[in-house]
C-alpha cells in the first residue's frame, strides 16, 4: 500500500537559542495518511479476432484460441497464426474452412495445434500441396480431411495422435505417398482411407491400436505388399481391406485378436500366401476372405 506524508499542525517552540536570533521557529506535527489501492485493469483480451480472413475465438477456461471460422471466399496459400495476444491457437474449429475451394498448397498447421474438428478441411479441393501434422496433434475428428482429392504426398500421424475420426482422410484420391501411424493412436475410424486409392507402401499397425474400423482402407488398392498387424489389435471391421489387391504377403493375425468383420479381406485377390492365426478365439466367418487364395493355418 502507498502512503504520503502530511503536516497536520504547526505549533510555536518556546524561547530558544533561534528566538534569541530573532528567527520565528515552529514545530511540526506529522501523520501518514495512506493512499488507496491502485487497482490496474487487466488487459481485455477479445473474444474474436480476425487476421487474414480466418476468425480466432478465445476459449476462456483454456486461455487458448481456436480457429472458428473462415471466409468462403478465402483463397491463396494457408496460414494459420500459432499465437494470438500471447495465447496459443490451439484448435481447429468444426468446419472451420468447409469447401474453401481457394485455398491452395500445403496444409502445415501450428506445432500449438492439439485437435482439428469435423469436416474442418472437408472439400478443400484446391489444396494441392503435401500436409504436415506436428507432434502434439491429438485429435483429428469425422471427415476432417474428406474430398481433398488434390492433397499430395505421404500421411504421417504423429505419436500423440490418439483419435483418428471416421471419414477423416475419405477420397482422398491425390495422396500419393507412404502412411506412417504413429504409436498411441488406438483406433482407426470407420472409412478413415476409404478411396485413398494412390496410398503407396506397407502398413504396420502399431501396437497402441486396438480397432480398425468398418472400410478403413476400402480400395486402397495402392498399398504394398506388406501388412503388419501387432499385439493388441482386437478388431478388424467390416470389409476394412476391401479390394486392396496390392496386398500379396502372409497375414499372420495376433493373439490378441478377437473378431475379423465379414468381408473384411474381400477380394484381395493377390492375397495367395499364408494366413496365420496366434489363437483359436478368432471370430470370422469364410466372407471374411472371400476372392482370396490364402492358405489357412
Amino acid at each position: 500500500m502507498n502512503s504520503e506524508v502530511i503536516i497536520l499542525s504547526e505549533t510555536p517552540l518556546e524561547a530558544s537559542y533561534e528566538e534569541n536570533l530573532g528567527a520565528k521557529t515552529t514545530e511540526k506535527t506529522y501523520a501518514v495518511v495512506p493512499f488507496p489501492d491502485i487497482v490496474i485493469p487487466e488487459r481485455e483480451i477479445p473474444s474474436c479476432f480476425f487476421a487474414d480472413s480466418i476468425e480466432y475465438t478465445f476459449n476462456p477456461g483454456e486461455e487458448t484460441y481456436t480457429v472458428s471460422r473462415s471466409e468462403r471466399d478465402i483463397s491463396g496459400p494457408l496460414f494459420i497464426h500459432s499465437e494470438i495476444n500471447g495465447y496459443p491457437v490451439t484448435h481447429i474449429g468444426d468446419e472451420a474452412f468447409k469447401d474453401c475451394t481457394g485455398l491452395q498448397g500445403d496444409v502445415i498447421l501450428p506445432a500449438s495445434v492439439v485437435s482439428i474438428g469435423d469436416y474442418a478441411f472437408s472439400g478443400c479441393t484446391g489444396l494441392d500441396g503435401v500436409l504436415l501434422l506436428g507432434e502434439g496433434l491429438r485429435q483429428i475428428g469425422e471427415g476432417a480431411f474428406s474430398d481433398c482429392v488434390n492433397l499430395q504426398g505421404n500421411v504421417f500421424l504423429p505419436s500423440t495422435l490418439e483419435v483418428l475420426g471416421a471419414k477423416a482422410f475419405y477420397g482422398c484420391t491425390g495422396l500419393d505417398g507412404n502412411l506412417l501411424i504413429g504409436e498411441g493412436l488406438e483406433e482407426i475410424g470407420d472409412r478413415a482411407f476409404y478411396g485413398a486409392s494412390e496410398l503407396k507402401g506397407d502398413i504396420v499397425i502399431p501396437q497402441s491400436v486396438k480397432i480398425i474400423g468398418d472400410e478403413a482402407f476400402a480400395y486402397c488398392i495402392g498399398l504394398g505388399s506388406s501388412l503388419v498387424f501387432t499385439e493388441g489389435l482386437e478388431e478388424i471391421g467390416e470389409r476394412a481391406f476391401l479390394e486392396c489387391t496390392g496386398l500379396k504377403d502372409d497375414l499372420l493375425f495376433p493373439k490378441s485378436l478377437k473378431i475379423i468383420g465379414n468381408e473384411a479381406f474381400k477380394d484381395c485377390n493377390n492375397l495367395d500366401g499364408f494366413c496365420l492365426f496366434q489363437s483359436d478365439e478368432v471370430s470370422y466367418v469364410p466372407s471374411s476372405f472371400e476372392g482370396t487364395e490364402l492358405k489357412f493355418f
